[in-house]
């Protein structure tokens, strides 16, 4: 990342705990927003990102098929916005497409937690 020139954007997570039929208040207080920024787990994306116009990235999960937004489509981006990044895709049949990703919410389940992590993230 330190070789392409210009500003560096850092997106943070919005992390909250499911409000299951497990979910009380003593949960809220025993897992705080600090605890589930730090957690980490595969197909999640990681709580702080940092990105650059230019930087080329890898989509890491499907979004749209017929957008041409799948996992593995790698793209350079064009404009990161508030609520959006804006990327050409690089590889592949759609070359030069234009496209938009938005913050998406996963839901982790993770056997060793006594919770789901709910993420709102940039893929």
């Amino acid at each position: 990342m330190r070789q392409i020139q210009g500003d560096r954007v850092t997106y943070l997570s919005y992390d909250s705990v499911s409000r299951s039929m497990s979910y009380s208040h003593e949960t809220e207080l025993l897992y705080t927003t600090e605890f589930l920024n730090k957690l980490k787990h595969t197909g999640c994306p990681d709580h702080l990102l940092e990105l650059k116009v230019g930087l080329p990235v890898m989509l890491l999960r499907n979004i749209n098929q017929s957008a041409r937004l799948c996992n593995g489509t790698r793209m350079t981006i064009t404009k990161l916005g508030k609520r959006v990044i804006k990327a050409r895709i690089i590889t592949g049949a759609h070359v030069g497409s234009k496209v938009c990703i938005p913050q998406i919410i996963t839901l982790t389940v993770e056997p060793k937690w006594p919770f789901v992590l709910i993420r709102k993230q940039y893929p």
